[in-house]
């Protein structure tokens, strides 16, 4: 969490692309408790006090971009909580400059369930949802896949979540669910939030978690969150960006055995000895604490490999994996993070080639530029 933000309306793009014109700069060295920014002050002619860049640096022989994440908020179709205008008549706004937030965070949610598999279609897309979830109210999430089992035909895609006071996307107890390119942005507690253990093929791909705050009324995870809170390994984890969670990025965290809800059901799930199904591609960067963290016990029956990951500027690590099995980490970039780029604890493994770090690139510091930035 940086010491200030720096916040603007975005008057006019180029038509390349390539430059954005901005204008009512502030900056801002307090938050809420909700995460707005307050005592802010405009500068005199509307231009940016701070430096904020965007570069492209060649690291190995390998051209790397170091960029701030764009995610559009507005969408057409759109579900918001109502503020409640007779105990709120003062209501905060959101960083959109519209969405009016609810002064006793009760907000929308969308809930799916019904027993028993392909009992439910859900199709979600391009649809937006601000004023969400309901604080202190368990299972009341923005959006709320729960206890289905497998629903192969349903799926949510391109919708925009911000402002919820209890978590993004809740996937609990379904299977075979496709969650692909939403945007995710200011939300307490965990952003994308696979629930129990017992949750399977269920494909996260192209999705953008920004800016995820604590909660005190959730989990106690919930008070250090994750853009992505991940319980097992059998699950398509792709090309997903997680960036200014308060605490983690991902959050990679395997039970010993199933929890919540699913524990009534009659199947026999050990999450910390499931493999990886597909875990590639994604980025974290800009974390409070870590930008990938495996918590606290891993050992997979199979060799499990965790690819193609890019974690640069976390404030203590890059990433870290507290105690594996046969776990491999192969083609990790990890540029300029905190005090460490990897840690470890321990490693249960007999040989050497069962617990690996292979073709990573760990840099320190790249340059002046980005070192300032």
């Amino acid at each position: 969490q940086s010491s200030h933000s720096e916040i603007s309306e975005v008057e006019a793009i180029s038509e390349s692309g390539t430059r954005v014109h901005v204008k009512d700069t502030r900056v801002c060295h307090e938050y809420t408790n909700s995460g707005l920014p307050k005592t802010c002050k405009h500068t005199p002619d509307g231009a940016l006090t701070y430096p904020h860049l965007g570069e492209e640096i060649v690291l190995g022989g390998t051209l790397l971009a170091f960029r701030a994440e764009v995610g559009l908020l507005s969408r057409n179709i759109v579900v918001e909580g109502d503020y409640d205008a007779r105990f709120c008549p003062l209501a905060d706004l959101a960083d959109d400059g519209v969405t009016r937030l609810s002064c006793n965070q009760f907000g929308a949610q969308i809930f799916l369930s019904s027993p028993g598999h392909e009992s439910l279609v859900g199709r979600l897309s391009n649809m937006e949802i601000r004023n969400g979830g309901q604080a202190f109210r368990l299972g009341r999430y923005a959006i709320h896949w729960h206890m289905v089992g497998n629903i192969r035909e349903s799926f949510q895609k391109n919708c925009s979540i911000h402002d919820s006071w209890n978590r993004g996307t809740a996937i609990h107890g379904v299977n075979f669910l496709r969650v692909m390119h939403n945007l995710v942005y200011n939300i307490m507690g965990h952003s994308f939030f696979i629930e129990d253990g017992v949750e399977e093929y269920n494909r996260l791909e192209g999705n953008l978690a920004v800016k995820t705050l604590p909660s005190m009324n959730l989990l106690n995870t919930d008070q250090t969150p994750a853009g992505f809170w991940i319980v097992s390994g059998k699950n398509y984890i792709i090309n997903n960006v997680a960036v200014a969670s308060r605490r983690y990025g991902m959050w990679f965290r395997p039970e010993r055995s199933v929890t919540g809800t699913s524990v009534n059901t009659k199947m026999s799930h050990h999450p910390i000895n499931i493999p990886l199904l597909d875990f590639r591609g994604n980025e974290v960067h800009s974390n409070g604490k870590y930008g990938l963290r495996i918590f606290d016990i891993y050992q997979p029956y199979q060799h499990s490999t965790f690819q193609d990951q890019l974690i640069w500027r976390n404030a203590k690590a890059g990433w870290t994996a507290t105690v594996i099995g046969r776990v491999s980490f192969d083609g990790f970039i990890a540029v300029q993070n905190g005090q460490h780029a990897f840690e470890s604890r321990a490693t249960t493994v007999s040989r050497w080639d069962e617990t690996v770090v292979r073709n990573a690139l760990i840099v320190d510091r790249v340059s002046a530029t980005l070192g300032l930035s």
